[in-house]
This record gives structure tokens, sequence and C-alpha cells, in this order.
């Protein structure tokens, strides 16, 4: 569990790691200096298994997560933020899918909750196994799911790549799934706490330049798969509408327009043009954003 000044749900997550039925783990808690009050919550747990360890400076979050995974003693683990909530057969459940040695993680259904929501991650029939190029073309995994296979990911030439701060998750299971296989649990086992806090233009540009440098990465890694560079298009038009609602949120119209000549899809084509003409357009992104993180919680 990583934690930058998690107080306000810790003690639940907490109370939701305790509770697992599944009893023979441990707790690695990472506080990446807090200066809330999320160290003293912690350290009023009298329990063998939650183990307090902290930063010096703030550091991202890819990092701080790198550091922690090195601290993991068990053959399975799992990423927790201080606002999730693991449902009580979590654990236990997705443990008993490693049926066989080639599964390097299960992942399962969750809750995405917000003031005026409660819904079902997925609500249709989900795709498991070798999914290395569904991943590419639509990546559909929610981190908070994952249980991984430690001996697995180690195997890897890289595990947690520390110079992404943003989707780091993304790439290490995109990573996994070429080579080994990745299942589905449909139960929902854990609840995600869905925040609507104001998305600067410098968080899209971020987003979409490690995408950028993860697509590099990945293509360096496989230059001959021809089917990889098929469905790299579809990642690359979700990054660009991801840089031209960051154009928008900061005003730089000029430049959406610009680079939505490239989007093909017409709907979204559509969508910003109307942003363009409208003379409150970042105000209307942000409540689209708030509708699409609180109503429909893709």
């Amino acid at each position: 569990m990583n934690c930058y000044n998690g107080e306000t749900f810790l003690r639940s997550s907490l109370n939701s790691i305790q509770k697992q039925k599944y009893q023979n783990f441990e707790l690695i808690f990472y506080d990446n200096c807090s200066i809330d009050n999320s160290k003293k919550i912690f350290k009023s747990y009298e329990d063998k298994r939650f183990k307090y360890f902290s930063t010096k400076k703030k550091i991202p979050l890819g990092k701080a997560r790198y550091n922690s995974l090195k601290k993991v003693n068990g053959e399975y683990f799992l990423f927790c933020d201080s606002d999730d909530y693991l449902m009580p057969e979590k654990i236990l459940y997705q443990i008993k899918l490693f049926k066989n040695k080639n599964i390097a993680a299960v992942f399962s259904n969750s809750l995405f909750i917000s003031k005026l929501n409660t819904r079902k991650l997925y609500n249709n029939k989900i795709k498991q196994g070798k999914i290395f190029y569904d991943l590419i073309e639509n990546y559909y995994i929610s981190f908070d799911t994952v249980i991984f296979k430690k001996s697995l990911v180690l195997k890897l030439n890289q595990t947690l790549d520390k110079k992404f701060d943003l989707i780091h998750d993304l790439d290490l299971i995109i990573r996994l799934s070429k080579i080994y296989e990745i299942k589905y649990c449909n139960k929902v086992l854990s609840k995600w706490r869905a925040h609507f806090n104001s998305t600067s233009n410098n968080a899209y540009e971020k987003f979409a330049n490690e995408k950028e440098q993860f697509i590099k990465k990945i293509v360096r890694m496989y230059p001959k798969d021809k089917k990889l560079k098929k469905k790299i298009y579809n990642f690359n038009q979700k990054k660009i509408i991801e840089v031209c609602t960051g154009y928008v949120l900061s005003g730089q119209k000029n430049k959406m327009k610009l680079l939505m000549k490239e989007i093909d899809d017409n709907l979204y084509k559509i969508i910003f043009r109307i942003l363009y003409y409208l003379p409150f357009g970042s105000f209307m992104m942000k409540k689209i954003i708030y509708f699409n993180k609180m109503y429909l919680l893709k």
C-alpha cells in the first residue's frame, strides 16, 4: 500500500485487509512523506504483519511502487491504494485461479463508487488468457483488482518501470501479457473510489507523453511483430484524444484544432469542434469529465 496523505479512508482500507479470509499475508505500507495522520493511523494497528516504511522525500508514485515491490517477501502480491477496499474473499478467491505455471496475474471485477453512483467495472464478457493485443488496442484492467505472481514478474527484463509515474501499471501488465496468461475472476472483490478533482492539462499531456514512450519501448521489444503495429493505431487514437482534452482544459484551442485533424472518430471530432467554438469550452470539458467520473465511471 502506497500512501500520501490518505487519512480519510485509510482506516477503512486497513480494516478490509485485516478481515481477509486468506490470513497468510504481510502488508508493506509505504508512506510517501505524508503530512497528515496517515502514519499515526497505521501505527495504531498492533498487527505484526503490518510493516511500515517511509521515504525521506516525496517521490513519484511509479518509483514509490517500485521501491515497495522490492520489500515483498511473498510469492503473490497486489497493490492497494489507501482509499481502496478489499472484499474479505479477494485474496482467497484469486489465488485459487493460479492453476498453472503460465498464469502471471489474476484480475477481478470491482465496484467503482462516486458520490452519485455505484456500478460494476465490468458488465460484459471480459477477455482473458493471452490478451496482449487486446490490451494494446483497448486497455481495460484496473490495477486495484490485480494479484501478481512474483516469480514470473521477476523473470521480465524489468519489473515496474520507474520512469513511468502514471502508466507503470499498464506497462507492467501489457509486458506480462505478451509472455504469460492473465486470468479473470468475475466476482466483485474490491471497491474503488472515484474522486473528482480538477484535472490539469499537464496531467493529460503527461499521460500522453508516457504512452508515447511506452509505444516506442514495446515496438523496440518486438520490432518484427506486424500485428502489434496494427493494434497500436487505436492506442494512438486514444492518446491524441487525451492531448486534445488537455488543450481544451488549458485554453490552448488552436493547438487542439491542429491536433484534432488526426482523430478519425467523427463523434470526437464533432465534440472537440463544438468545444473549440464555445467561449466556455474549458468549463464544458470539466463538466464532461465530471459526468464521466461521477455517472459513467469509465
